[in-house]
């Protein structure tokens, strides 16, 4: 009797393993895979990133969304007067605590496009900071007044910390130099 009811179990289990992919039901769905009214959310529109996301020419392209998250940074160009002028981006920090560290990584120029990328370093897990909000503020030299676009990118480390693969700097200013 037992082997009777444990085969019809097996038998049951294995037939609704094999049964219609379609959902039927209240069974609930993954945004952008259901059919009808809800599929415009879909992968397959191009504020999703699916096809026809990528077909903009790379002249025509929008500028990359801020998409830095951490302590608020904000940047500004300075351009000194001289025989040559002197130009550098600089960046401020506005950290929660003390114990923070910013500073300069690289600087990159491609397409008229300048990069400034700084490196914002936080307190360790285990260490005792005041609790006070500080301004970290670094000046990164740049070789020439910029034509166009500057984008400061800000990659965050946490002191103490051993990185196998270095975090990804994120786009936290745009700066428009007419």
């Amino acid at each position: 009797m037992h082997r009777t009811l444990l085969g019809f179990a097996l038998i049951s289990v294995l037939a609704a393993c094999n049964g219609s992919a379609e959902p039927q039901g209240d069974t609930p769905q993954a945004p952008g895979t259901g059919t009808g009214s809800d599929s415009a959310d879909s992968a397959e529109s191009p504020e999703a990133g699916g096809p026809g996301a990528g077909d903009e020419r790379p002249g025509d392209a929008a500028p990359a969304p801020v998409d830095y998250e951490g302590p608020e940074i904000s940047a500004e160009l300075e351009v000194g007067e001289g025989a040559e002028p002197q130009c550098a981006v600089v960046v401020r920090a506005e950290c929660p605590t003390l114990g923070w560290a910013l500073e300069e990584d690289r600087c990159e120029t491609d397409d008229g496009v300048t990069r400034v990328r700084v490196r914002l370093t936080e307190p360790g897990t285990d260490e005792m900071v005041g609790q006070a909000f500080e301004t970290k503020s670094v000046r990164v030299a740049l070789d020439a007044v910029p034509a166009g676009r500057i984008e400061v990118c800000v990659s965050r480390w946490t002191r103490g910390v051993e990185y196998l693969v270095e975090p990804e700097a994120r786009l936290a200013v745009v700066l428009e130099n007419d």
